[in-house]
């Protein structure tokens, strides 16, 4: 598993999250389907807001969770939760708009 800091919810950058990813951490978007449909990062898994306690059902516990949100509320109030259900979490600082920021795509309902 990985290692992210002493912090229970370290917060980490669009490249140490991307490098996550490639070894095998989970990737959640908490929000809405509207802004998923609008563009989301490629592979993760939407999470709404009010439904995170699903995701506890659907989530490996053997393997990191980074949470990418569009609000820092949202994202660290789904990280809070799947931490105390036993995750080991990080949060993608700047959510899905750091993503793209960092040159890497979003992905949009329509394929593009």
């Amino acid at each position: 598993m990985s290692f992210w800091g002493h912090e229970a919810l370290a917060k980490i950058d669009a490249n140490t999250a991307a490098a996550e990813v490639e070894q095998g951490a989970q990737l959640v978007d908490v929000g809405e389907p509207q802004d998923w449909f609008a563009g989301h990062i490629p592979n993760a898994i939407l999470v709404e807001p009010e439904l995170v306690d699903n995701a506890v059902k659907e989530l490996a516990k053997d393997k990191p969770v980074v949470v990418a949100a569009r609000t820092p509320d949202a994202a660290q109030g789904a990280a809070a939760y799947l931490h105390d259900h036993g995750f080991q979490v990080a949060i993608l600082q700047g959510g899905p708009g750091a993503w793209a920021a960092s040159g890497r795509p979003l992905a949009r309902a329509d394929g593009k």
